[in-house]
Formats: C-alpha cells, structure tokens, sequence
C-alpha cells in the first residue's frame, strides 16, 4: 500500500512538474511574441510537419486588393507649361545664373523623378563632347510597370519573377527618428514575412509588408546600424533565432549574387571576393538545388548589390517558392523608385542569374560589376607571360 502511494505522489509530482515548465514555456513564448514585429515565432511543443509552400497571388485584383501592385505611384504632372518654364531658364540665363542655380530655381516646378532601372555603360564621348563615367546609368520605366513577368520552362521549372510593393524605407524615416538607410533591417523583416506567407498561405504575412508600426518596433528591437557589410546581416540573422525566437533555417544572406557562380574561384577577379563567403554561398546553392527536387520549398535570401558599388551597397529581399513544377522569385525592396523586372536591366539579369544558377547549375547571363571592370581597366587581369 505504501509503495503504491509512494508511486501515485511520484506521479502527481512530475505531473506538476510538467504543467509548471509548460506554463513557464508559454509565458515565455507569449512574452517573445510581444517583444518585436509580427513574423511567425518558432513552434512551442508542437509537431513539425511536412512542408506544403504557396505561391504568391499573381492576378490583378488579388494583388491589388492586398497593396502588392502596382509598384510606383502615379507621377504628377508638371505644375507649368513648359514653353513658360523654357522662357523662365532664358531669363535666369540672362541673369548670370549657373544651370545648377537654374535647376534650383525651377525645382518645384518639376514632377519628382519617377520608377528606374539600371544598366551598365563603358565610358564615351557623348555628341555633346561631355564624358560619360563608366557606371550603372538609370533609365526611367513607366510607373504602370507590371509585377509579374513570366519567364517560361527554365531549368525544367516553370518559373515567374514577381515583384511586390512593400514599405517605402524614407517613408518610415520620415515618420520615426529611424535612419533612411536601414534596408539590411527591412529585408530581414520582409524575409521572414514572406517566408511565414509561403509557408502557411496565411495572406495576413502579405498584408504586414506595408506596417509601418510594427517594422519600426522590429527595427527598435534588433537595434541594427545602416551602412552594414553582409557579415553584420548574417549576425542579426543569428541575433533574430536566438533573442527573437524567430526560425531563420530558411534565410540567408549575401553580398552579391555574383557568388552563386561556382567556376568564380577560377576567375582572375577572385580576388574581389570573401573566399569564405563564396564557400558559404555554393552551400546555400546546393542546399536550394537539393530543395528544388522536393515539390514544395521555400527560401529567402537577402541580396546585397555590392556589383553595383564601391563599397557597400543595398539590401533587398528575394524569395524562391516552388509548389510542384512552378517557381515563383519574388523581389521585395524598400526603396521605392527601382524596378527589376525590366528586360536588358541589370537587376532582371540579376535574377536570372540566381534562376540558372539555383535550377541549371550554372548561367550565360552576363552580370556587370563595377569594381571588376575599374580593376580590369587597371590592368590586374591582364595574363602574366
């Protein structure tokens, strides 16, 4: 009779025990879930189950019931005639005022600048007889600009690049003392929210990609600096499993897509690039080729143009969802003039440089780089006798 009390309080001892550690659990899976932003926290005490992805809505009305598209605003016309802006540049002329002076003048007479693409130019002469520096020059695109340009079977995939409008990075500067320059912040939040959305079809995570409030108290809480290299990215990625108890299993980040090229190590310009970044970025490749066999499968990278820079450049987001033979590459970028769907741009043969890689292995898009070609023109690849 003993032995059987001895075992009934044993049991309602480690019941107990249970109950107080789950509800110890709890409050503190409600208490992280408070803390920051509005992604998905890992799962408290519940199974894993088999990965059923979604594709993002691509119709018109979906899209635009939800904010996803169109990208730009409408630009506004210009408030004057220009036969009487052109007469008022005469007068100013005749005062002596410098172009740039003029330019100030009339600013406020001009519609701001609209959505852009970019593409690379060498140096040359133009007819004006001015030098064109060699760089990425923008090219305007009409605001009206679609969102989703299917790109047929690629790879044995049927795939579709698709671009989402998302917050506007100056916007939320504008309404909080948070820099205008957090873009690496808003692409960790628009990965994870993207991500939530293609994992469990719940169209709420499309809809948080405009909330200005809970990006701010995201980026509060992460306390990230602007002006990061892809190393400190990949820091607050940790950061964000750790402190956030936010799954980032599926996340990745880096400096250039340049690096999902695996012949790069082979190339005179190498010596451009982090070797261990590469090593880590042909893991990721393999990882995504590996994933792309399954029917369902999600991953989100943060892409840096650091192609397009001196030093470092822009963070966006870019999301790879595949449901059976269709694979959808969506782009979020919190800057809120660029376009990269456009054909012949340098941010469309961007991602079909990630497409190939990631489906084929390998890719014939040619990718500019800036600082390769201001090396070149040095002189550093030049074979040795």
């Amino acid at each position: 009779m003993d032995n059987n009390k001895n075992i009934i309080k044993q049991f309602f001892i480690i019941v107990s025990l249970c109950f107080i550690s789950m509800t110890h659990g709890m409050q503190l899976a409600f208490t992280i879930a408070k803390k920051t932003g509005l992604m998905r926290r890992k799962p408290f005490m519940l199974p894993q189950r088999n990965l059923q992805a979604h594709l993002v809505p691509t119709d018109k009305s979906s899209m635009a019931q939800l904010g996803l598209c169109p990208l730009f605003d409408k630009q506004e016309e210009l408030s004057i005639a220009p036969e009487i802006l052109a007469d008022m540049k005469r007068g100013y002329r005749k005062q002596g005022l410098s172009e740039a002076d003029i330019k100030l003048q009339l600013a406020g007479f001009y519609a701001e600048s609209g959505p852009q693409y970019h593409v690379f130019k060498e140096e040359h002469v133009l007819s004006s007889g001015d030098v064109e520096v060699t760089g990425f020059k923008t090219k305007p695109v009409n605001p009206d600009a679609p969102c989703v340009a299917p790109l047929g079977m690629r790879g044995g995939l049927n795939c579709t690049l698709v671009q989402l409008r998302s917050l506007d990075q100056f916007e939320l500067a504008k309404k909080t003392s948070l820099s205008p320059a957090l873009c690496a912040g808003h692409s960790l939040n628009n990965a994870c929210l993207i991500r939530d959305y293609a994992e469990t079809g719940e169209i709420k995570y499309l809809r948080y990609l405009h909330d200005i409030n809970s990006a701010t108290n995201f980026l509060l809480d992460l306390t990230i600096n602007d002006w990061i290299n892809v190393e400190v990215v990949k820091e607050n990625l940790e950061k964000m499993g750790q402190e956030f108890n936010v799954d980032v299993s599926n996340i990745a980040a880096v400096s250039t897509i340049e690096l999902f090229d695996s012949s790069l190590a082979d190339a005179p310009w190498f010596a451009l690039f982090n070797p261990e970044e590469f090593t880590y970025v042909q893991k990721i490749k393999q990882k995504i080729r590996d994933g792309l066999k399954g029917e369902n499968f999600v991953q989100v990278i943060i892409v840096g143009n650091e192609e397009v820079a001196e030093s470092h450049g822009h963070y966006f987001a870019v999301a790879l969802i595949k449901v059976k033979n269709e694979l959808q590459c969506v782009v979020l970028d919190t800057l809120p003039k660029v376009y990269h769907l456009q054909e012949g741009s340098h941010e469309r043969a961007r991602l079909l440089f990630l497409l190939d890689n990631v489906t084929k292995g390998a890719s014939d898009v040619e990718l500019s780089n800036v600082r390769r070609y201001n090396l070149g023109q040095q002189g550093a690849f030049d074979q040795q006798p």
